[in-house]
């Protein structure tokens, strides 16, 4: 087969998405690169999703679908990636969709630099009526693993001033075939959040070059009933199978010392947006990782994403010496529409408070929302941001019994 015309697998894990999975896989067969492998993982669906996986399969011979029993995101993509034929493997979540022109845009890099990943530091969030592009420009090109010390992970898992970041998703970055099945048959079944920086974090420690590009191309739903952003039952179990999965994983790799540091901040990523009662259990006079922010103080909350509903699920029950008087976000409109008591962010100006607690991750973001409460009025020591530098291996919650696992 020539070069030019590689064969690509995209892999599409499926789970109870009828009413979007048509979407996705449309902006898939309907890719201006045409030379696809589309495996499609029913992970044990009990709605229509199934059906609509073999009414694409009838319609496009490129298609083949795996029917299965429900066993989670990581199994589910262990059975793509083992049936993977592709030179590059590209990995499409059941709910999202992709531009026409990716894979192409994609293919062109590898044939010219032939990376072992591609790096995508952009992509769309899309709501029910909007859309937010996340456009965190890196600077472009080949980066050999010789160089990754300087030019990766100061900003892999971390946040310049800037707001360079480069994600672990496996969604919106392109892996060669072969090191993203090695990677991603290690990863533990039990992960349920964190698995795609489980997966990542290997297939880093394994490249030997990557290529880092700002073409955006992916676009992520933000589905208001996610299981993202709901607190978890398992939580404890999880945490602990991630954390294993990850030192067992990056031992004896190269850069283990700076890739393990990268493990702790990814569990504590995965607290923030899936455990963050976890934090509060441990310790309740301390609301981390907003470590300045009073016990029995009166709080208003920013931003009602999944760490904004999060923080409002848990701290508006009263088990925590914590009060939410108030809860906005720019988006405002729709949360109400999907039954969130959030307000518009005027509305900060009739309240009384202690502090006004901005619940997003993004330094960049939460900086200039910060600038523009400011500007409304609001005392600046009142606003409280999340700070990065909580996140260190003191500060996980059941850190003795984690660190036995070293």
């Amino acid at each position: 087969m020539a070069e030019n015309n590689i064969l690509v697998s995209v892999i599409v894990p499926v789970y109870n998405v009828e009413n979007y999975i048509e979407k996705c896989l449309e902006s898939i067969v309907n890719q201006t690169y045409k030379n696809l492998q589309i495996i499609l993982v029913d992970d044990g669906s009990t709605d229509k999703s199934g059906e609509i996986c073999d009414k694409y399969v009838k319609m496009d011979e490129r298609v083949e679908v795996i029917h299965k029993e429900n066993n989670g995101l990581v199994s589910a993509r262990k059975s793509g990636i083992v049936r993977a034929k592709g030179i590059y493997t590209v990995n499409v979540d059941g709910d999202d969709w992709i531009e026409t022109d990716a894979i192409e845009k994609y293919v062109m890099i590898s044939n010219k630099y032939h990376p072992d990943i591609i790096m995508v530091t952009s992509h769309y969030n899309d709501y029910e009526a909007s859309q937010n592009i996340i456009n965190r420009y890196h600077q472009e090109g080949l980066v050999n693993y010789t160089e990754y010390e300087m030019n990766i992970f100061p900003y892999f898992l971390e946040d310049d001033d800037n707001g360079r970041v480069l994600g672990y998703s496996l969604c919106y970055n392109i892996f060669k075939t072969e090191l993203l099945r090695i990677c991603q048959l290690q990863v533990d079944d039990n992960i349920c959040c964190g698995e795609d920086g489980a997966c990542f974090l290997r297939c880093i420690a394994k490249s030997d070059k990557v290529y880092v590009t700002n073409e955006c191309k992916y676009h992520y739903l933000q589905r208001i009933d996610s299981t993202s952003h709901k607190i978890r039952d398992n939580a404890e179990m999880e945490l602990k199978a991630l954390y294993a999965n990850l030192i067992e994983g990056l031992s004896g790799e190269r850069y283990e010392k700076i890739l393990k540091e990268k493990a702790i901040r990814l569990v504590h990523h995965s607290i923030i947006y899936s455990y963050l009662n976890i934090y509060w259990n441990s310790n309740p006079d301390i609301l981390f990782p907003f470590v300045n922010v009073k016990s029995d103080s009166r709080i208003i909350l920013y931003g009602a994403g999944s760490v904004g509903q999060q923080m409002w699920q848990a701290l508006s029950n009263g088990n925590y010496n914590y009060k939410v008087v108030g809860w906005v976000d720019q988006k405002w409109e729709y949360y109400i529409s999907k039954g969130y008591p959030v307000d518009e962010i005027e509305s900060i100006i009739d309240m009384e408070y202690d502090y006004l607690i901005i619940t997003v991750i993004d330094k960049k973001i939460s900086n200039i929302i910060k600038t523009n409460l400011i500007e409304l009025g609001v005392t600046e020591n009142k606003i409280q941001l999340l700070d990065s530098s909580v996140f260190n291996e003191n500060n996980i919650p059941f850190r003795k019994e984690l660190i036995c696992l070293k």
